[in-house]
């Protein structure tokens, strides 16, 4: 199933959703800084920043004409060849789905639904690309209340994992 983004013509504009802006990423001076380490280390690719972003403190909801309501918050890393992110808390009700998308490049992941719910709380998403990220939960009517969810890790991409030769050190 394809996000509402992308599908759903009658939402909110863009526009009206929150942005969380992170600092600028300087893939210059992290490139450079990697080029230092002289020992062998693991391919760092991102510069990760701490959050605490929940539907219950941040973002937009929007009750839909099925009765259920829609969350959506969107994350800007500016310079960044691509985002990922973590939640530290994840425990989504029955029929809620949890997109993570470029708008852009129409590009997305998920949905991330009950069946990912874990015993250790966690959810952490492969990257899409772009400097920018929008959050979307859909929830069931009346479920809201059995959402837990905080966004904890924001990585910002600066060697683009969608863009092969950028891999080199």
């Amino acid at each position: 199933d394809p996000p509402l983004s992308l599908t759903e013509p009658a939402l909110k504009l863009l526009d009206t959703v929150t942005v969380f802006s992170l600092p600028a990423i300087d893939q210059e001076q992290l490139l450079a800084e990697d080029a230092q380490t002289k020992e062998p280390a693991p391919l760092r690719y991102a510069l990760p920043k701490k959050v605490s972003i929940t539907p219950k403190n941040d973002g937009v909801w929007e009750t839909l004409a099925d009765g259920g309501t829609l969350w959506r918050q969107r994350i800007i890393c500016p310079g960044a060849t691509d985002i990922n992110v973590g939640f530290n808390r994840y425990q989504l009700p029955e029929g809620a789905k949890l997109y993570v998308i470029n708008q852009e490049k129409r590009y997305y992941e998920g949905p991330y639904e009950a069946s990912d719910n874990r015993e250790h709380g966690q959810l952490w998403l492969p990257v899409i690309p772009g400097e920018n990220a929008l959050i979307e939960l859909y929830v069931p009517a009346d479920q809201s209340a059995d959402v837990q969810l905080e966004l904890s890790h924001v990585g910002c991409g600066y060697r683009s994992l969608f863009n092969q030769p950028n891999l080199e050190r």
